[in-house]
């Protein structure tokens, strides 16, 4: 019976010592820490501010970018737009070299004829000595088959305007002349011409336009007969298909 009761208390001892080193063992082990939150409202409400704040701010730097991408993309786009107005451009321009290089070759066929390119001009010269006799604008019968071969051409190249443009020397007209100046004299001689074209081939008269310049063009210097028989001309400008037909200043057309 004493040998039961010691029994006893060394259980009761033992159960007593496994609870302690239990808890011991427990205390031991630290249960995870929960994530500390800033109770402090103003605290929050500052850090709360400062994420709206720099939401809105890249809000506001996207919102910059989507403008400048779409104004990038509408310069490329205006380019585009440019660059085949362009290339259409030199197609147009490639074209029109080659239909005045093809008409140069025709004018430069007409008997007593001299022709050349101007820019996006194509002009023929006529001597006016094989026209007109000196100090007239009556066409000599001499002048009929040039101006024949010319007509032929220019009803070829209806969608053309031409100018048809006289011009004479620095030596005054004749006392008896019904011209009072060489600038007169001029304008009638084109005048003459475009009435021949258009009443004896049934060419548009809307087609033409007829000025004088006078002596106030020449090509050579009026020291010589010679030069000045280069200065009295006249000539006869075709220009691209499409000028509208108004009748203006041939330096104004030309230009």
């Amino acid at each position: 019976m004493y040998k039961s009761k010691i029994y006893e208390k060394l259980m009761f001892f033992g159960l007593i010592g496994f609870l302690i080193l239990f808890v011991a063992g427990c205390g031991l082990i630290a249960p995870e820490a929960e994530p500390s939150i800033d109770e402090d409202p103003e605290e929050v409400v500052r850090e709360r501010d400062e994420l709206k704040e720099r939401i809105e701010d890249l809000e506001s730097e996207l919102a910059d970018k989507q403008e400048q991408l779409e104004a990038a993309e509408a310069d490329r786009e205006q380019a585009r737009q440019e660059l085949e107005e362009l290339e259409e451009k030199q197609q147009q321009l490639e074209e029109l070299r080659e239909q005045n290089k093809e008409l140069e070759e025709s004018l430069a066929e007409v008997k007593d004829a001299e022709a050349r390119l101007e820019g996006e001009n194509v002009i023929v010269t006529l001597d006016s000595e094989i026209l007109f006799d000196f100090g007239d604008h009556r066409l000599r019968s001499e002048s009929r088959q040039t101006l024949e071969d010319l007509a032929g051409i220019i009803a070829e190249h209806r969608d053309r305007m031409v100018a048809v443009e006289g011009h004479t020397c620095t030596v005054p007209v004749l006392p008896e002349s019904q011209f009072p100046s060489n600038w007169h004299l001029s304008a009638a001689r084109a005048v003459s011409v475009v009435e021949y074209l258009t009443e004896e081939h049934d060419l548009d008269s809307e087609q033409f336009f007829a000025g004088g310049y006078g002596e106030f063009r020449p090509v050579a210097s009026n020291q010589t007969e010679e030069e000045r028989a280069k200065n009295r001309r006249v000539e006869i400008v075709f220009y691209p298909p499409g000028i509208e037909r108004e009748v203006l200043p041939a330096e104004e057309i030309r230009e």
